[in-house]
């Protein structure tokens, strides 16, 4: 399936997002999983961004969705913020976040952001409806020489991905601020990533990681996994 066909069928250019579930060539079916996406609303920097997100909380409530999830590039932890997260809070059902590279500027560091948010781990997963979730973080420290803004993956994480995939049979949909899909401005290994990606799907003997959903580049969060 091409990237902008399962984008279409997936709702995934609205705020809720219904994903089909494929395990080897038939189809399961299961309630839908309903969540809403919001990626880089930057309100360090964005002066809609308030609005924006009340937006978005207004248009999941409606939705009646079955968790929210922001993406990244969200606020760094300063009290000025509070009254932005607030907005966010507002939403009573389940919440959940990605580190993005601009949520520890000023200095910050991502145990403070991952606090201020109320986030329990900087990576972690869950299951909803029979779908297991994969929250990563892009954003350890690049080993040397590499230089830049760190966008990286390092062994620890690496090692806790390849587990958590072995402890689960259902279908899988990863989160990540940065990309797995450009080398140049996405995870800086993300070919090793994506190695355990595939791994995990040749081991469990059918798709079980059936896309990913990034932020950070500003234009599509949806990677292709195996020609999803």
């Amino acid at each position: 399936m091409r990237r902008r066909d399962f984008i279409k069928k997936s709702g995934l250019l609205g705020l809720a997002v219904t994903l089909p579930i494929e395990v080897s060539s038939s189809i399961i079916k299961r309630d839908p999983v309903y969540f809403g996406l919001i990626a880089d609303i930057h309100k360090d920097v964005m002066h809609d961004a308030d609005f924006r997100l009340q937006s978005f909380i207004n248009a999941v409530h409606q939705k009646k969705a079955d968790f929210i999830l922001q993406l990244g590039d969200f606020c760094v932890p300063h009290e000025r913020n509070s009254e932005f997260l607030n907005i966010w809070n507002t939403y009573e059902g389940d919440k959940h976040h990605v580190l993005g590279n601009h949520d520890t500027d000023g200095g910050y560091t991502r145990d403070q952001t991952r606090k201020f948010w109320d986030m329990p781990a900087n990576y972690y997963s869950f299951d909803k409806g029979g779908v297991h979730f994969i929250i990563l973080d892009g954003n350890d420290k690049n080993p040397k020489p590499w230089t830049g803004y760190n966008r990286y993956i390092a062994q620890e994480q690496q090692e806790w991905l390849k587990n958590d995939l072995m402890q689960t049979d259902n279908p899988t949909v990863i989160f990540s601020h940065q990309t797995l899909e450009l080398e140049s401005d996405g995870v800086a290994n993300m070919k090793t990533i994506r190695n355990i990606l595939e791994e995990a799907n040749a081991a469990a003997g059918f798709q079980k990681v059936i896309c990913c959903l990034c932020g950070h580049t500003h234009t599509d969060f949806q990677t292709k996994i195996n020609g999803i």
